[in-house]
């Protein structure tokens, strides 16, 4: 059966909607990096795709933390 609610690691992704947008943005951004990663690197495999692109995310969003809010 579906879901009517997303699923995320934080359990108020359903309830503020600023959280899910966020939410949504950066999954949206981690796939689109983990593309360009595998069409650059089509020898990794799903975890090193996976974890590269985790890691420039997280990057991401440090730099607009530390250059932007901070």
């Amino acid at each position: 059966s579906p879901i009517p609610c997303f699923l995320a690691g934080d359990h108020r992704a359903n309830e503020q909607l600023g959280l899910t947008s966020l939410h949504t943005l950066w999954f949206r951004e981690h796939n689109r990096v983990a593309t360009e990663l595998l069409a650059l690197n089509p020898h990794w495999d799903g975890d090193t795709i996976y974890h590269e692109a985790r890691k420039v995310v997280g990057a991401q969003m440090q730099h607009i933390t530390y250059r932007h809010w901070l």
